[in-house]
């Protein structure tokens, strides 16, 4: 979404649907550039670049939902990147990895949040009713600015947003299936 005034972000709202409909393990991996990743408050991990652009993941707070950083792992092999950007051998780097254990199917809701310089604001993510079939995000940033998000949990259903100024709305949406949230 580009809301303006450096609010710039992505909603992610991931199913995992396996076909048995038995209890599974899941875990959502985001493999980050860099040396270093902080963990700055509850399920949101960052990229720790000390100038420069970095980026928030935040994870909406579902219960049992575990967020940790894997970096240079040996068993099982996690946190590596290839020989490339100068770096003349495999070398260690940081994967954000939420985790969380249940039936099928699961529902996971995810805000990325790039910044220009320093850290990424602490966003509050809380789920809203969308109605019977839907997920539903409410995004709050720390000045209060609210944005609400909704989608459906079967494919082709259509997508809503809410809380984006008029003319970005109209911008950005036009000629597709996005309206406001009721």
């Amino acid at each position: 979404m580009k809301a303006g005034e450096g609010r710039d972000f992505w909603v992610l709202l991931d199913t995992a649907a396996p076909m048995d409909g038995e209890s599974h393990a899941f875990e959502l991996l985001f493999h980050l550039a860099g040396e270093n990743a902080a963990q700055p408050h509850a399920n949101c991990v960052a990229t720790a670049f000390e100038t420069g652009a970095n980026l928030g993941i935040y994870a909406l707070d579902t219960p049992g939902l575990e967020t940790e950083i894997v970096k240079g792992q040996e068993d099982p092999v996690q946190g590596w990147l290839p020989e490339r950007h100068g770096v003349p051998i495999m070398h260690p780097a940081p994967v954000a990895v939420y985790r969380q254990s249940g039936d099928a199917p699961r529902h996971f809701c995810f805000v990325l949040c790039p910044v220009a310089e320093g850290a990424p604001p602490r966003l509050e993510l809380n789920a809203v009713n969308a109605g019977e079939d839907r997920l539903g995000l409410e995004v709050v940033f720390p000045d209060g600015a609210r944005y609400r998000f909704a989608a459906p949990v079967t494919p082709h259903d259509e997508e809503v947003v809410e809380g984006l100024p008029a003319d970005v709305a109209a911008e950005r949406f036009a000629g597709s299936a996005w309206e406001p949230l009721r």
